[in-house]
């Protein structure tokens, strides 16, 4: 989810009113708020929630890289994986 979250930012900027994209955050941020993960994990995600508001490549990619910091040890090699192209993409922008 949040792979997904951070490439969307992309095009959520342009293609999405503020309203839609506010409602957006925060129902990521309610969903990120109901699981049961670490905290680290949960404070991570809310900050990449916060950078997809200004949607700035960079921004999103810092901070879905501390997503995989704080979560690489709950996450399988696919899903480390999915996070570091992720990233890679952002960053490349």
């Amino acid at each position: 989810m949040a792979a997904r979250l951070a490439l969307n930012a992309r095009c959520a900027a342009a293609e999405l009113n503020k309203r839609a994209h506010t409602d957006r955050t925060h129902s990521a941020r309610s969903w990120f708020a109901s699981l049961a993960i670490p905290p680290a994990v949960r404070t991570a995600c809310m900050r990449l929630i916060d950078a997809t508001v200004a949607a700035d490549a960079l921004e999103v990619g810092a901070a879905l890289a501390a997503v995989l910091s704080a979560a690489r040890r709950q996450l399988d090699s696919a899903g480390v994986d999915e996070l570091d192209r992720a990233i890679a993409s952002l960053r490349a922008e």
